[in-house]
């Protein structure tokens, strides 16, 4: 993706129902795969949970060298779950959604 400048990156944050949460971001942190004490924990509605998940990933695709303005993120909340809120597979609703899109 480095070196394909005419591609762009949206990133689609989704969570399992729409009730305010516990949310731990990265803050200050650039461990994005484990605790840190830069991460701030807080609590939020599932729109902001899935607005920050999205930029966690931006964040990172970045630290991978690609181009901040040609990735865009959204937070979807709880408004396009897979299942059904008290499925089983309902943590499967818990993503991100990457399109790659070519100008």
């Amino acid at each position: 993706m480095k070196e394909h400048q005419d591609y762009e990156i949206r990133i689609h944050g989704h969570c399992n129902g729409n009730e305010p949460r516990d949310i731990i971001t990265l803050g200050t942190s650039t461990n994005y795969f484990e605790s840190d004490p830069g991460n701030v924990r807080k609590t939020g509605s599932a729109k902001e949970l899935t607005e920050l998940r999205a930029e966690a990933a931006r964040r990172y695709l970045g630290a991978q060298g690609i181009s901040m303005e040609r990735i865009l993120t959204k937070g979807e909340g709880g408004k396009m779950m897979v299942y059904p809120q008290t499925s089983v597979y309902a943590n499967y609703n818990d993503r991100i959604e990457v399109e790659i899109i070519r100008h």
